[in-house]
């Protein structure tokens, strides 16, 4: 912590301190108003529509008959075609993706060309006595003289430790909200490296307290220290709206050329504030007589107890300087941390340059600013032109559905008092006439209706040019928002590039003001306070336009030389063509790959059989058929026996009641030949039934034998 001036240098740093941030705030009123409007753009609200305005409004609003009568305008049309939500959506999606590729980081480390410790081995290679000594008090630098190799490792091993810090950050998440907020308000903003305190293990937490009982205490303490910058406080990034950014007014187009750089932290609480109490680098007598006064207003230092359950840190980054008795007093580079116009705290900056560790991505530059210009302030004429286009149409329908009424004074009233609008069953009351005048007849010329004109189709061009100016302003094409817009040849894929082409900018600014700024700040933490085997001499390589680029074009030359290529006199693999394009889809061979055992059986299942093998499997499938083929023989053998068998009993059954008729009618006859004394002859009995068919000459005949 540094140790800040006292009594009256410290009154005149803090007065200063406040007349900057002051400063800061007054000249960044226009930019506010153009932030609020595009976030409201991009909900889909304004004036007529916004929640927060109808209810001011209301709280306002005569609502007695004649102030309705003559409110006309609240009964316009407030619909409102949000078209900035998809396109904002759409682009920030798009960049995501580019940046943001499955598995990987849009960055790099990449040796020097001519690295300084070569540079340096240059120079004392003339000295040869100096640098045995040096090889001797530093053998590490030793190592990496004497193996080219070894710089390759220290950078591949600060490659690992950067990669593990911002996937403990959130990597993904931060760059995708950074997008986002880029495409709304027109700035994005990342802050880090910043120190963050940290959770350790268990594990960690033993070894650090047996540590006093296998070496002496200084050894102890030595090695707690740099744990305790390694584990207990790593470097973090987090994404933050830029509402909350005030950098110096005088910075131009870049805020790493103003002086100081003042970040709000709104809506602490009492209870944050007490427990930054345990932190001894905080001064807790200042947090408490806050606590004391209650939460102040940060932008006009004016008390307000009582008005706000929550407070404001402010946090400030620049030199540390004041006047001390016409002397001009330093304490270098470094954060301040203020509350109710008081320092808590005041740390020294965690690297040696001195830069303000807040890295801005504007979706398209403005004039002479370093905030950027949105997607909704983009579209802000294209959006009210089609509000006032959908509007009007909408008021126009609701005026040429219905007929205008017109009413003849004084011949009629309705029954229901002064209600005069018009509904199914409504009953009027006829007024008397003139004398001489029939009053029905005359009612019923009372009310006379005009029809309102109707002109959609005058409206609808005037809704689609406004559409056509939303696509070319942003230069996004609808096909980034999955909507088709044309069958033509080759149309879609030229809308297609245009967009890109737009995009690329976005992705180069991020490379550039984002990306190599922001890892070069964590490879010099790396140097600071990683381990020896990872110091080295690299520089960060952005990814982010390139593989852009090189993705598309290799996309387009892969796809068109396949035919060709892919022949087997040019020697190319088509597993690593293949690799290579579906890479292009962020598409990872490894998951389409066969398994050991998958490729083993296909492997064998390619092989020419054996003809012996084949033959015996011939062979058996042979035998299976037969088994399979008498085992259906035998099932429907039983079968035809038991059908058989029903057939002999019916035929049995048959006989015996035809026996027992013959023998009846023989009785009667006999009977009356008696009566009548003649000598008849008795009637044949009917032919008897075929014997059955046996059931295997059944089978022969089917073929089944």
């Amino acid at each position: 912590m540094l140790e800040l001036p006292q009594n009256e240098s410290l009154m005149a740093l803090v007065a200063a301190f406040c007349d900057e941030r002051k400063q800061a705030i007054n000249r960044r009123r226009e930019l506010e108003n153009i932030w609020r409007s595009a976030r409201n753009q991009y909900k889909g609200y304004d004036d007529s529509n916004n929640p927060q305005t109808r209810y001011e409004k209301s709280e306002t609003l005569d609502t007695s008959l004649s102030a309705v009568k003559k409110q006309t305008d609240d009964d316009r049309s407030t619909v409102l075609v949000n078209i900035t939500r998809p396109y904002t959506n759409a682009g920030t999606a798009r960049v995501a993706d580019i940046l943001l590729p499955t598995g990987k980081m849009p960055w790099a480390l990449r040796p020097t060309p001519v690295s300084d410790l070569q540079t340096t081995l240059g120079v004392l290679i003339k000295y040869p006595d100096i640098l045995q000594q040096i090889q001797t008090f530093l053998p590490d630098v030793a190592a990496k003289i004497q193996d080219p190799g070894a710089a390759q490792a220290a950078i591949e091993k600060a490659e690992l430790i950067i990669k593990d810090w911002l996937k403990e950050s959130d990597w993904a998440g931060v760059v995708r909200r950074q997008i986002v907020e880029s495409g709304i308000v027109g700035t994005g903003v990342i802050k880090g490296p910043f120190p963050k305190e940290r959770p350790i293990s268990a594990d960690i937490s033993k070894i650090l307290d047996v540590l006093p009982l296998v070496t002496d205490a200084l050894t102890a303490e030595m090695l707690a220290k740099e744990l305790e910058v390694m584990l207990f406080y790593t470097p973090q990034i987090e994404c933050i709206k830029v509402e909350n950014c005030y950098p110096d007014p005088d910075c131009g187009c870049d805020v790493q050329n103003g002086k100081f750089f003042w970040e709000k932290i709104p809506s602490v609480t009492a209870r944050q504030l007490k427990d930054l109490c345990k932190d001894p680098s905080y001064d807790v007598a200042a947090i408490k007589q806050a606590l004391e006064e209650g939460p102040q207003d940060e932008e006009s230092s004016i008390k307000s107890k009582g008005s706000k359950k929550s407070y404001c840190l402010w946090l400030r980054t620049g030199p540390i300087e004041w006047m001390d008795n016409g002397e001009e007093k330093s304490l270098g580079f470094g954060v301040c941390t203020m509350l109710n116009d008081r320092i808590i705290k005041c740390a020294p900056f965690p690297l040696e340059r001195e830069y303000f560790p807040y890295h801005m991505l504007c979706w398209e530059p403005r004039d002479n600013s370093w905030a950027g210009i949105g997607i909704p302030e983009q579209m802000e004429t294209p959006q009210r032109g089609l509000t006032a286009s959908v509007r009007a149409l909408m008021d126009n329908m609701g005026y040429s559905v219905g007929p205008q009424v017109l009413e003849l004074d004084g011949l009629i009233e309705p029954l229901d008092g002064d209600d005069t609008r018009l509904r199914p069953y409504k009953r009027w009351r006829v007024k008397s006439g003139l004398p001489g005048v029939d009053a029905m007849s005359e009612a019923k010329n009372a009310m006379a209706f005009l029809e309102f004109p109707n002109y959609l189709n005058n409206i609808m061009p005037v809704i689609q040019y406004w559409m056509d100016m939303a696509e070319r302003t942003t230069g996004l094409s609808l096909l980034l928002q999955g909507q088709a817009v044309t069958d033509a040849v080759g149309v879609s894929q030229q809308l297609m590039n245009n967009s890109m082409t737009n995009l690329r900018l976005i992705v180069k600014e991020w490379d550039d003001k984002v990306c190599r700024p922001l890892l070069t700040n964590f490879y010099e933490w790396v140097q600071l306070y990683g381990p020896e085997e990872a110091r080295g001499d690299a520089v960060v390589e952005p990814l982010g336009s390139t593989t852009l680029i090189v993705r598309e074009l290799q996309q387009q030359a892969l796809l068109q030389i396949s035919q060709q290529v892919l022949q087997p006199v040019y020697g190319v693999s088509p597993k690593k063509w293949m690799e290579t394009y579906l890479e292009g889809f962020q598409i990872d061979m490894e998951q389409l790959a066969l398994t050991e055992e998958e490729r083993q059986q296909l492997e064998a299942a390619a092989q020419q059989p054996d003809p012996k093998v084949l033959a015996a499997q011939v062979e058996a499938q042979a035998e299976v058929y037969k088994a399979d083929l008498k085992k259906e023989v035998d099932t429907l053998k039983l079968a035809l026996e038991a059908q058989f068998k029903k057939l002999s009993l019916e035929q049995a059954q048959n006989e015996a009641r035809l026996k027992s008729d013959t023998a009846l009618v023989q009785e009667t006859i006999k009977g009356e030949n008696s009566a009548v004394g003649e000598n008849t002859t008795a009637p044949r009995s009917a032919k008897p039934a075929e014997e059955p068919v046996n059931v295997d000459e059944a089978l022969s005949m089917l073929g089944l034998q």
